[in-house]
């Protein structure tokens, strides 16, 4: 239970972090170079999020049993 709970809060701290970088990406629109930039650690999040759902999905279940 404590692991679900910390996986969670990663992904909680996560979505703030891809709404920050969000709000980044439209006020930096006319800059292309900025643009690709957070765009990249946008994809990166991404894949961090896919990892993190994983690991929760797995939790879950071994916990369902």
């Amino acid at each position: 239970r404590k692991e679900l709970a910390r996986l969670e809060r990663a992904l909680d701290r996560l979505g703030d972090r891809e709404a920050r970088l969000h709000e980044q990406m439209a006020a930096q629109a006319t800059d292309h170079v900025r643009l690709g930039e957070l765009d990249s650690e946008l994809a990166a999040l991404a894949a961090e999020r896919d990892e993190l759902e994983a690991a929760w999905l797995q939790t879950a279940a071994v916990l369902e049993g």
